[in-house]
């Protein structure tokens, strides 16, 4: 949530500039959700707007399961919802390991995805 104050006025004047359009939009800003929202109610229902916080969040996701069960990655469907990071929704329930409901250890995952995050951070920083 950090970064909403310094990013959704940047957010709000680069819809306002596409007000109108029709194409897609992909938003990379943190917090994801939240400027999604914003930017899609700002420049209309014409533009098809994603994020891809929550997207960076599932492919880790799948890349931890599939190494906890030892297949490829190909092979887990999963999905991480909701604010990005910390705050993200694991969908444990609906995940599938060779189309088998798979059994999902979520402090594993979860500490998975926040060392993930943290071996960027310390490698590149953080950008702004």
């Amino acid at each position: 949530m950090a970064g909403l104050t310094a990013n959704a006025p940047l957010i709000t004047g680069l819809a306002r500039d596409l007000v109108g359009c029709a194409g897609v939009v992909i938003v990379v800003t943190n917090p994801v959700d939240i400027l999604i929202r914003l930017f899609a109610t700002t420049v209309g229902e014409a533009a098809r707007v994603y994020g891809i916080g929550s997207s960076t969040d599932s492919a880790r996701y799948r890349i931890a399961l599939a190494a906890r069960h030892q297949v490829p990655p190909s092979a887990v469907r999963s999905w991480v919802i909701g604010e990005h990071g910390d705050g993200a929704v694991i969908c444990a329930s609906t995940t599938t390991v060779n189309g088998c409901r798979a059994d999902v250890p979520l402090t594993f995952v979860r500490s998975q995805l926040s060392y993930r995050t943290r071996q960027i951070n310390a490698g590149i920083g953080r950008t702004r």
